[in-house]
């Protein structure tokens, strides 16, 4: 979750005073920035005390802009996307209290309201994530990348 709440603030999504989990009227944009964040997820490995490696292992071999990744350009699995969005889905729903609710528009106040991370947008991701990983697996372009 902290994770998710420093890309935003690196990005410019979200000022660095604010958190996404406790503002009050939750952005419309915001089951865009879960797929965005997904897709373009760093992570730490430190194997060694005191040193630690960036890398990119994104989830997916889109980029956000749109544009496929190099071949052989290492990708993290599925589930590793799975937990991401269950992390989130967690965050939101205990901490900020937002259940497990469908992310709909409220008509009367014009605030979103429920879950974003289980919104149709990101659902819908994540089925398109999963027929990608599928068909990755098949092309061998793209196999080499894959854990």
């Amino acid at each position: 979750m902290a994770h998710f709440e420093s890309w935003l603030q690196q990005n410019g999504y979200l000022e660095n005073t604010k958190s996404i989990f406790t503002i009050d009227s939750m952005p419309e944009q915001t089951p865009l920035w879960i797929i965005a964040w997904i897709m373009s997820q760093f992570v730490f490995l430190s194997s060694v005390p005191f040193f630690s490696l960036q890398i990119e292992d994104s989830c997916d071999i889109i980029k956000p802009n749109g544009c496929k990744k190099d071949p052989g350009t290492p990708v993290s699995t599925y589930t590793h996307a799975m937990k991401l969005r269950s992390s989130l889905t967690y965050g939101f729903g205990r901490n900020h209290r937002r259940g497990k609710r469908d992310w709909i528009l409220n008509s009367e106040s014009g605030e979103w309201n429920g879950n974003p991370s289980v919104s149709i947008q990101v659902a819908r991701y994540m089925v398109a994530l999963r027929k990608r990983k599928v068909s990755a697996v098949s092309n061998p372009i793209f196999t080499s990348g894959l854990p």
